[in-house]
């Protein structure tokens, strides 16, 4: 990765604001761009480049592109564990909340659809201490989907018990 170019699109980007005022670049322009190029990275190494250029030029995309980071931040078979690369997110851009990048990491392992994915899910979250808050409103219709593609009812009770656990001791929910 050229840094040449990071630090041009920085400055490009405090000259458009100059010359063209606030409204000229709007966060929700990201979006798109944030979840087409993550889509095309494969390697972990170079989503967390990605990420860390975009938080050099100032750009912070929305909670809903973690879950399409993730993909590249755990490897192309899944070789990296949850925990680790939600905490390569939460290094490199300091926006988001362990909260908001769990639930989205959360979401995106759901919405595989696979035993392994389910499975790793059920264990992630046994295993998730109670300070840090589980909003199954992000996630419920994937956990849902997450079922019916694997049949693991064991995993779907699991997973309700220990989402009920974290609401209950949650006064933020």
């Amino acid at each position: 990765m050229d840094h040449g170019k990071l630090e041009f699109g920085a400055e490009l980007k405090d000259l458009a604001l100059k010359e063209l005022g606030e409204g000229c670049v709007e966060p929700a322009d990201y979006e798109r761009f944030c979840r087409l190029s993550l889509q095309r990275v494969s390697a972990p190494e170079e989503a967390v480049a990605f990420l860390r250029a975009l938080n050099t030029v100032g750009i912070r995309p929305k909670p809903s592109v973690v879950w399409q980071a993730m993909p590249a931040l755990m490897g192309p078979n899944k070789d990296v564990p949850l925990l680790d690369a939600i905490s390569k997110v939460k290094d490199l851009t300091e926006v988001f909340s362990w909260n908001v990048l769990l639930n989205n990491s959360l979401l995106y392992l759901l919405n595989e659809e696979t035993p392994e994915d389910f499975s790793e899910v059920v264990s992630f979250l046994t295993h998730l201490p109670t300070r840090l808050i589980l909003k199954p409103l992000v996630w419920n219709a994937s956990l849902a989907r997450a079922f019916l593609a694997t049949n693991d009812l064991d995993g779907l009770v699991s997973t309700l018990y220990v989402a009920g656990i974290h609401i209950r001791y949650s006064k933020y929910i």
